[in-house]
């Protein structure tokens, strides 16, 4: 996790939970403002931040231990 320097800028990165090894964020939009997300993208993709009524959050983690399944 980044932390905000008083600039305004990114800092150092602090681990908050071991194991992830990738976080996907999508923002769900209501484009013709009827309520339900119409599609998903990315933060940079949002055409406005005020039709965004839902997140997506995807995870890929690790398990830092062997054999937690008896057969693979």
């Amino acid at each position: 996790m980044h932390k905000l320097a008083k600039d305004g800028r990114l800092g150092s990165r602090d681990e908050i939970l071991e194991g992830i090894e990738s976080m996907q964020i999508l923002y769900g939009e209501d484009t013709n403002n009827d309520k339900p997300t119409n599609y998903y993208v990315t933060a940079n993709q949002v055409s406005n931040w005020r039709d965004v009524v839902s997140i997506r959050l995807r995870l890929l983690m690790r398990s830092f231990k062997n054999n937690l399944l008896p057969t693979p």
